[in-house]
């Protein structure tokens, strides 16, 4: 089953242009893991919250299973309490399936950051639905960050991402028969 297309609003990020935001009740970060997979594989991926855990730091067995798919130490690094992740180690998140099982949050990078910031706040959509809007502080992390996709899920998918990535993102499989 192939879904429409996200519903959109955008909104102008300052130095990074305009992006495109939502939130989408039929929808989970799983279902777009292959298309994530192929647009960021030589990028990174900044996982802050992981089935309502917070800080990702603290899931022990996750980060064993996320280091020994990793090609290299340096594919995963614990900045303030969340996992980047990049190489091989990005490949098993998208692709492995132990990853997403809702109430996730993710932010996506075109390239690796050299120097990075958390987020202070958390985007689930149990406790923020983007339709209704985007929170300040969240447009001011995505300019200083240069992060150029947030989805955060639990009850829906909520989902910020640059606009040249709505034609690659917009049109995915949803549901059960992915």
């Amino acid at each position: 089953m192939v879904a429409p297309e996200f519903p959109q609003a955008t909104v102008a990020v300052p130095r990074r242009g305009l992006y495109c935001y939502g939130y989408d009740a039929n929808r989970i970060i799983l279902d777009l893991a292959p298309v994530l997979l192929d647009v960021y594989a030589a990028g990174a991926c900044l996982i802050t919250n992981l089935d309502s855990s917070r800080p990702v730091a603290g899931l022990a067995k996750f980060l064993v299973k996320l280091r020994a798919a990793a090609g290299s130490q340096d594919e995963v690094r614990i900045v303030q309490e969340a996992a980047l992740v990049t190489g091989r180690a990005l490949r098993w998140v998208f692709a492995g399936g132990e990853t997403f099982f809702g109430f996730d949050e993710i932010y996506l990078f075109d390239k690796p950051p050299a120097d990075l910031v958390t987020p202070t706040d958390s985007y689930t959509s149990e406790g923020w639905q983007f339709d209704q809007g985007l929170p300040e502080e969240l447009i001011r992390y995505l300019a200083e960050s240069g992060a150029s996709v947030l989805l955060a899920d639990g009850l829906g998918l909520n989902y910020i991402f640059r606009e040249d990535l709505m034609e690659r993102l917009g049109r995915l499989p949803v549901g059960p028969e992915n």
